[in-house]
């Protein structure tokens, strides 16, 4: 049996990354599985699913750009993944988060030069060094994201594995925080973020941010004021290193206790489009309106050195529904791109926050309701919209989430739309979908739709589809690709830590990428 090198598990790096987020998951694998004591709550949770995939087009094969693949034909094949994993919990007075940590371990029955493992993670934490005074927050994420939005788009971890890439993103952020006057308060943040991909293709990146900010909202009562400092570095392998100074000072009005109006100006010099450093004005409007506890509201609006940049954000959320919606224009990276979705589990999140106010419980309870209302969709929290790509880009965004609860059905619509353009200067050696274009546009919707059946079984359906294209500025050619993925079918529970699921799937694309996949896919979860 051969593994591929890209799939194991014994990788360095991935381990040297993983160690990040040991210091939240090790206090948890001490003594029971769970431990109470005074108002520390630790919680190990191992679980092992067993999955098997009948498909008759494991490479998504098919024409690319009328013109046959390597392969020529569409091979089917028989797949089984085993993926034990452990779930981690701790909630106490200094230390709060979670860890999910897996292997997805997949044997082809048809061709054995594709069984691979994998490693899945997911975890985030705050440690409390001085009380209230000094914080480490650590996030961590190990995802499979596709290499190309052009290329074929996988349903899965197992099929079309020829546009996936491991992509490991670790940030630890240690900050300080501080108050002065009666409504004054500061922060000192450094932020270390690094991502690296199993793909030659995408260098290793490392972000460096240090941030202050002071704010005095109640200066004279109705105004207040607001500054904020960040000093950020990129550096790449092999490329050229990055950097961005923004400096902001904001006047804050308060109009009524609901709306806070925001006048910016500010400052901000980078060496992106070349290697001499630029420096621009900024100057903004933005606005806070809260006219309830449950819905929330704003906009900012800034002249920037792209020309004009915004976000505006609005999000309600009810005891049965939740929704979001956002539109944004600002620079972005893969690891920020990576968590910037509205996905069925942010709308969860947000719908029972009254009903879960501690966060870690709230994840936990949203994971467990997502494995029978949406199961296989993967790591919940990656959003599905990433790029991958070397350095920065400019990615205009809009996206839109809705999710509705009843007594024995449950809606969800996720949509977005985004484009996607370079920032730095050719010289850069920009890989991905920006080494043949200059712009890239992708938009695309989910909708899960879930019927309760009897007390332990639901019937789910989950339809997909998206557009992508990219300019002819570089290639002389545009490239355009159109996929539609339906996945229908049962999830049952045999007993309180026993599930399982039988799910059928048609995977379609037409356009630059053309192919048809159907599978079968049975799964049985065990949590111990």
């Amino acid at each position: 049996m051969k593994i591929r090198p890209s799939g194991s598990i014994r990788t360095a790096g991935r381990w040297r990354a993983v160690a990040i987020l040991l210091p939240i998951g090790l206090p948890l694998g001490l003594g029971s599985s769970q431990v109470m004591a005074q108002e520390h709550v630790f919680r190990v949770i191992p679980s092992v699913r067993l999955t098997e995939t009948i498909t008759d087009n494991v490479g998504l094969s098919g024409t690319s750009g009328n013109q046959s693949t390597a392969s020529g034909r569409s091979d089917s094949d028989w797949i089984t993944m085993i993926s034990p994993s452990v779930r981690m919990e701790a909630r106490g007075t200094r230390l709060q988060g979670n860890l999910n940590l897996g292997v997805n371990s997949s044997w082809y029955a048809n061709d054995s030069s594709r069984n691979q493992n994998m490693l899945s993670l997911g975890g985030n934490g705050k440690f409390e060094v001085l009380e209230k005074q000094a914080f480490i927050d650590v996030k961590g994420s190990i995802s499979r994201e596709l290499l190309s939005v052009l290329g074929p788009r996988p349903a899965d971890q197992v099929t079309g594995t020829g546009n996936q890439a491991e992509v490991r993103n670790f940030n630890i952020s240690p900050y300080v925080v501080g108050r002065f006057r009666e409504s004054g308060s500061a922060e000192l943040r450094y932020t270390s973020d690094i991502t690296e991909t199993n793909s030659a293709a995408v260098a290793r990146t490392v972000r460096q941010v240090w941030a202050l900010s002071a704010t005095d909202p109640q200066v004279t009562g109705r105004l207040g004021w607001a500054f904020n400092f960040t000093d950020t570095q990129y550096s790449s392998q092999s490329l050229r290193d990055t950097s961005q100074q923004i400096v902001r000072l904001t006047g804050l009005v308060r109009i009524d206790p609901q709306f806070q109006l925001r006048l910016i100006a500010g400052s901000e010099s980078n060496n992106l489009a070349s290697l001499d450093t630029t420096r621009n004005f900024i100057s903004g409007i933005g606005f806070d309106w809260t006219p309830s506890p449950i819905t929330r509201v704003g906009a900012t609006f800034e002249d920037r050195f792209f020309g004009p940049g915004y976000m505006i954000n609005a999000e309600h959320r009810r005891a049965r529904s939740a929704f979001r919606l956002s539109f944004s224009k600002d620079v972005s990276s893969i690891s920020q791109s990576l968590f910037s979705g509205v996905t069925l589990y942010d709308l969860l999140m947000l719908q029972y926050a009254a009903q879960y106010p501690d966060v870690n419980a709230r994840d936990s309870f949203v994971r467990n309701l997502m494995a029978t209302q949406a199961p296989g969709v993967g790591n919940p929290v990656v959003g599905a919209q990433s790029v991958l790509t070397n350095g920065l880009f400019l990615d205009r965004r809009a996206q839109f989430g809705f999710n509705l609860t009843g007594v024995r059905n449950s809606l969800s619509l996720t949509t977005y739309r985004s484009e996607r353009s370079s920032l730095v200067d050719r010289s850069y050696s920009l890989s991905g979908d920006f080494s043949s274009a200059a712009s890239v546009t992708d938009l695309g919707g989910t909708l899960i739709v879930n019927h309760q059946l009897t007390p332990s079984t639901s019937a789910n359906l989950m339809l997909n589809a998206s557009r992508s294209h990219n300019d002819r500025a570089t290639t002389g050619v545009p490239l355009s690709t159109r996929t539609r993925m339906i996945t229908t079918g049962l999830t049952t529970s045999f007993s309180k830590k026993l599930n399982g699921s039988m799910m059928l799937r048609s995977n379609q694309s037409s356009g630059s990428t053309d192919y048809k996949e159907n599978a079968i896919i049975g799964s049985i979860s065990l949590q111990f």
